[in-house]
């Protein structure tokens, strides 16, 4: 019978197994072991009756016996109809039915029981699961304590751009990129810097003519401070600005004409295409 299933699953969950491991499945078919279980219900797990009122389920098999298993599961609320059109306890069918509607209601009874540890046990932090491998252990243990590092010793020096053979370099490396020498050693080292890098950046450079020599008034900075030292000051910085922003122009304009080319010329796969649907 296909009620078997869940009847034994039930019978798992109340433990009964445990107390009869001899329990197989057909023998729930037979009167002898549906009034052995049903009385085990009773006393163990549902408890609905009084001592006085349990002994007509423990009368032998027969009418009065019948009579006393359709009250108590009609008193659970069960169906009379349904305990009747059955054939009762005296079918097979019948008693199968009244043994899932018993295993049922002590299922919830069970249940109902242990609300208040079932709900404590959801409440409580979930304790961590167990690592499967070597690798899963070490991620889960603490990284080992390391020594406090000793604090370290701040040694002022001097600094290197004033050392006089650095001077005199930055001094022939200005000459040959025509940098004046109008700035202190480290800014006249990051421009040489700056042309260096522009040089090579832009390969026929080193082929045109000679780096033409300019005056700083000849590009003002566009208004006046009052002091003409300050000008200058304003002046090189709005040069060095112009620079910046023509060198963020040009890289714009290369990441520009290389989306171009891509979208120009796609790269496709002729034979992922197909006609049709």
């Amino acid at each position: 019978s296909g009620m078997l299933g869940p009847i034994w699953q039930k019978l798992e969950a109340l433990e009964y197994l445990k107390e009869y491991p001899q329990m197989r499945a057909g023998m729930l078919k037979e009167e002898t072991h549906v009034r052995a279980l049903v009385l085990w219900l009773e006393n163990r797990k549902i408890r609905n009756l009084s001592e006085n009122d349990r002994a007509a389920l423990n009368h032998p098999l027969g009418p009065v016996w019948y009579d006393a298993l359709q009250g108590y599961y009609c008193g659970l609320g069960g169906s009379e109809r349904r305990f009747g059109a059955a054939g009762g306890a005296a079918g097979e069918q019948g008693r199968l039915r009244v043994v899932d509607f018993l295993l049922s209601a002590a299922v919830a009874l069970e249940y109902s029981d242990n609300l208040p540890k079932v709900a404590s046990l959801q409440a409580a932090p979930r304790a961590a699961p167990a690592p499967r491998n070597f690798r899963e252990a070490q991620e889960a243990s603490p990284p080992p304590a390391q020594a406090e590092a000793p604090p370290a010793t701040i040694i002022q020096t001097q600094p290197a751009t004033a050392d006089p053979a650095l001077r005199g370099a930055v001094h022939s490396l200005a000459d040959a990129l025509a940098i004046p020498h109008n700035l202190d050693t480290e800014a006249m080292l990051r421009v040489c810097a700056s042309a260096v890098e522009a040089r090579l950046q832009d390969p026929n450079h080193a082929s045109s003519s000679p780096t033409a020599t300019f005056r700083l008034a000849d590009f003002p900075p566009g208004f006046d401070t009052g002091d003409p030292k300050l000008n200058e000051a304003c002046a090189v910085l709005r040069l060095l600005y112009v620079a910046d922003l023509r060198r963020l122009q040009d890289a714009v304009n290369e990441v520009i004409s290389e989306m171009q080319e891509h979208t120009a010329n796609p790269r496709t796969d002729a034979t992922l295409g197909r006609v049709g649907r």
